[in-house]
Formats: C-alpha cells, sequence, structure tokens
C-alpha cells in the first residue's frame, strides 16, 4: 500500500522471510506499491462537526481554538506559544512508541513544548507513558485509550504530529495530519516516507513535515528539536508548510485510477 514500502518489503529486514518469492514476483514485473487514500469528507477541518472550530488553509485561526481545547481536554496549560506535538497510536513494536518514550525525555527536561498522547495497547509501554506524565504533568499528558472522536481533536489542536515507526506499510494519521494542518514528524519509511516532504528552510513551499532516518531516540529528539524551532523561530515558514500540506490530495479519487491501470495489466496477463 505504498511505493517504498513495496521496496522494503524486497529485503529479509522487511520481508519476513517472503523477500525471496517478492523479488522473483518484482522481478517479473507483477508487484506493485500503490498509495492508500483516507475519507477526506470525515477529516476535514473546514466542515469537521468534532472540533472547537472550523478552518482552512485561507483561515487558519480556528486552529489556534482547536489548540486551547486541545491543551484543556488533556489538562495542559493553554499557551499558543509552546508547540504541542501529538501522538495518536496503538502501543506495538512495528509503531516505535519504546524509541519515542526514551526520547521525549530529554525534550521535556530541557525544551519548552507540550505533548499530548492518546494511546493504548501494550501494559510495558502504557506504564512506561503514565510514569513520564506523572513527571512532567505541565508538558506531558496521556490517555490510555483509542477514541476516534478525541483523535480529531489531537489531529487539529496538535501543531506537529510524531510517527517514528519501525516500518508503515502506508499509515493513514500523517494525512489526517496534513489535512488539518499538523505538520508529521515521520520516520522516513514506506508511506510515511511517500507522503510526507522534509522540511526546506529554503523552499519551505514544497515542504509537508519533517523527516528522520536512524531509528534511536537520539535521532528522534533532535528531529523533535528541529521541529519545534522551526514552530518557534521561522513562522513564516511553518505556514508555508502548513498551507502546502492541507493542500494535498490523498483522496480516493487520486488512487483509484492508479488501481485501474494495476487491474488492465492484470487483465493483459491472461
Amino acid at each position: 500500500v505504498s511505493p517504498t514500502h513495496a521496496m522494503e518489503i524486497l529485503s529479509p529486514a522487511y520481508g519476513f522471510n517472503l523477500d525471496s518469492s517478492l523479488r522473483h514476483r518484482a522481478a517479473q514485473g507483477r508487484l506493485r506499491g500503490i498509495l492508500n487514500g483516507i475519507d477526506v469528507k470525515e477529516w476535514n477541518p473546514e466542515t469537521d462537526e468534532i472540533i472547537a472550530a472550523k478552518y482552512s488553509s485561507n483561515s487558519i485561526e480556528g486552529k489556534k481554538i482547536c489548540k486551547r481545547e486541545l491543551q484543556k481536554r488533556f489538562s495542559l496549560p493553554q499557551r499558543q506559544d509552546q508547540p504541542v506535538f501529538g501522538l495518536i497510536s496503538r502501543l506495538a513494536y512495528q509503531k516505535g512508541i519504546d524509541i519515542f518514550a526514551n526520547a521525549v525525555d530529554n525534550v521535556l527536561m530541557y525544551d519548552d513544548a507540550q505533548f499530548v498522547v492518546l494511546a493504548s495497547g501494550n501494559p510495558g509501554l502504557e506504564w512506561h507513558l503514565k510514569s513520564i506524565a506523572s513527571r512532567f504533568p505541565e508538558k506531558f499528558s496521556y490517555i490510555d485509550s483509542f477514541d476516534p472522536e478525541l483523535s480529531h481533536v489531537v489531529e487539529a489542536g496538535a501543531d506537529i504530529f510524531v510517527m517514528p515507526s519501525r516500518y508503515e506499510p502506508c499509515g493513514l494519521n500523517q494525512m489526517y495530519s496534513m489535512r488539518y494542518g499538523t505538520l508529521p514528524l515521520v520516520r522516513a519509511t514506506g508511506g510515511l516516507h511517500d507522503t510526507v516532504a522534509n522540511y526546506d528552510a529554503k523552499n519551505p513551499s514544497e515542504s509537508t513535515g519533517f523527516k528522520f532516518w536512524d531509528l534511536y531516540p537520539e535521532s528522534l529528539t533532535n528531529s523533535m528539536r528541529w521541529a519545534a524551532s522551526v514552530y518557534r523561530s521561522d513562522k513564516s515558514g511553518f505556514r508555508k508548510a502548513q498551507i502546502n500540506a492541507m493542500s494535498k490530495d490523498f483522496s480516493w479519487n487520486r488512487t483509484a485510477g492508479q488501481y485501474e491501470d494495476l487491474y488492465r495489466a492484470a487483465l493483459g496477463r491472461i
């Protein structure tokens, strides 16, 4: 469900013992990666009835109201000057939440930023996140839940959305985030790599988020600090990246034609 993941599964690291067979199929031209689409009616800040205020890329002031509501719902100080990082996830090895939990400590100790986490799953990771929240109650808030409505509140109110996945065949939350002008910070793997354009201070109008490659806590720590510094110090560039992200088409209309081409190619082999 993404071009990059289609390439990654040809290697032993990602192929789960099927890489040899997949390489054989790829050599025959029978392996193709097509990005998933999202429901652009459900995930639309201009019409979303769940969020505190509607907004668009042309008038993004409503996002400030959504940010205050997010901070209120997660019992954090209502500050606009602090960047708010959001994370919504299953607590699973694939999602790299263990890397995030180790990386965020350093940011919380030394940086002026807030984090909201909506996640459930692995009991050990739940305990770790609860421990962080108890040590940094003014900066880090964790809700142990799967809550679709609250997911909209996080996507609309956060400034930056963190996805440190070990592997990600496609990923959807980075697309939801861009729809809401919340810049994703992702590990460059699978569909995350395909959908997010890394921030470039010289050309922010082409940027839609932030990427890191090495799956180590230090790499994620540095990337979160980088994203926070852009939010604070390059407001014009951050705004341009938001506009660019909100203009991206992740609808199934974009994807359907690629599937039609795939089916026609398959029929041509019969």
